[in-house]
């Protein structure tokens, strides 16, 4: 199981998942004030608490981990676990777009509270935005190497 190449491109990918719960997604700089966005939302630096809460993000990236590990356990049935890595990589794009609506709809939703000016809200996107599109290379080569594996188990049933 663990020798599998395609084994081990999924195991980076959930590697990479888990990493990203340590990494901010988003910075929103307004009024002199850093706050940061994170899977769980959006922290005030100053004290700490949450501004805003999102539970649908992370529970997206937990999701993807366990979808993950699912694929991997399955590797004695590579058409099934094609199907489950493929859901994994649905899930993970998911996870991605939902990253990028939630700091664009956070982005919107500052704009209009009447505390800001217009000009005044900055949005940087962080480390873990980045991190988080790292798992779509490693799921697509998991892919290729399990429909590889298969390929190669048919021929070889052909043979006999």
């Amino acid at each position: 199981m663990i020798q599998r190449i395609q084994t081990l491109f999924i195991l980076l990918a959930i590697a990479v998942n888990i990493v990203i719960f340590n990494f901010d997604l988003a910075a929103f700089t307004y009024s002199g004030n850093i706050n940061n966005f994170t899977l769980l939302g959006l922290i005030d630096s100053n004290t700490g608490t949450y501004l805003y809460t999102n539970w649908l993000i992370a529970g997206l990236a937990i999701a993807t981990i366990l979808i993950g590990l699912l694929a991997i356990f399955l590797f004695k049935k590579r058409s099934l676990q094609i199907k489950i890595t493929q859901l994994c990589l649905f899930f993970q794009t998911i996870f991605v777009v939902s990253i990028f609506y939630f700091v664009d709809q956070l982005q919107v939703k500052l704009m209009g509270s009447e505390e800001l000016a217009a000009d005044s809200l900055d949005v940087s996107y962080s480390s873990g935005s980045l991190l988080a599109l790292i798992p779509f290379v490693f799921l697509f080569l998991a892919i290729r190497a399990i429909s590889k594996d298969e390929k190669l188990i048919k021929a070889a049933d052909r043979l006999r």
